[in-house]
């Protein structure tokens, strides 16, 4: 815009130097001066007009970025995702596996129980047949440590399932707040990808309703100056034509008087 206003004033020092002609009303100017700083004009304002496409490349740029970016976010979220239910499934299968192991161990050690009970049960009767006067006596109690080495292995039985049941329930719980986290993650990230490209069409678009105006307002004041500069010469001139046109009515004048004042 500072070299567009040199121009000018270059323009304005060239009519001013200009030379009226008195009969004929125009002013005679350097034709190859004025023509000179037309051309440089012209050179220079197509640089405006290569910023405006350069700030339109700028644009595409800032949106393609843009888009980059959003695309960069979804596949972390995705891989995020990936990664808790991954981890959510593990979980599920050790706690799977530790439930099984404590259900066997469970039960081998109920069997195990069990046959003690009943090892101790069969060797009190041993003893208890032995002893004719105990033979009912050992009977009964061989019979109630049977029914509570079964009663045992059953409790033993109905602990492991019980067991079993509250890790598969965790489990799922754990896969269902994975996936829940998951649906969140991605979710925010769609909302941060498309608040990324409105705010980048919205700079670039502003940029460019800018450059616009600028490079309107740029060219009609350019147009005016120069209209307005040859009016003020065209002005001068007839103003020096006027003068001009006044002095020599003055000369006549002063000639006829004096022819007027040698005749007496």
């Amino acid at each position: 815009m500072a070299k567009i206003e040199e121009y000018l004033d270059e323009l304005e020092e060239i009519l001013d130097k200009g030379r009226g002609n008195a009969f004929s009303g125009k002013v005679s100017i350097d034709a190859d001066a004025f023509k000179t700083v037309i051309e440089d004009m012209r050179l220079d304002i197509p640089q405006e007009i290569k910023e405006a496409k350069m700030i339109a490349s700028e644009r595409r740029e800032i949106i393609n970025r843009a888009n980059n970016e959003a695309n960069g976010i979804l596949d972390d979220a995705r891989e995020k995702g990936r990664d808790l239910l991954s981890a959510a499934e593990k979980r599920s299968a050790d706690m799977n596996d530790q439930a099984d192991r404590t259900s066997r161990d469970t039960e081998e050690q109920a069997k195990e129980t069990a046959r003690q009970i009943l090892d101790e049960a069969r060797a009190q009767a041993d003893d208890m047949i032995a002893r004719e006067t105990v033979v009912k006596d050992a009977q009964a109690k061989a019979d109630e440590l049977k029914a509570e080495g079964e009663k045992f292995l059953e409790d033993a039985k109905a602990t492991a399932e019980s067991t079993t049941a509250e890790a598969t329930a965790k489990a799922a719980s754990i896969v269902k707040d994975a996936e829940d986290k998951a649906a969140e993650v991605t979710e925010e990230a769609n909302r941060k990808a498309e608040r990324t490209i409105q705010d980048a069409e919205y700079l670039a678009q502003s940029r460019m309703e800018e450059a616009t105006k600028w490079a309107k307002e740029l060219k009609y004041n350019v147009g005016t100056y120069v209209n307005d500069l040859v009016n003020e010469a065209e002005y001068r001139v007839s103003k020096s034509l006027n003068e001009v046109h006044a002095l020599q009515a003055n000369i006549r004048k002063a000639n006829i008087g004096g022819k007027q004042n040698q005749q007496k």
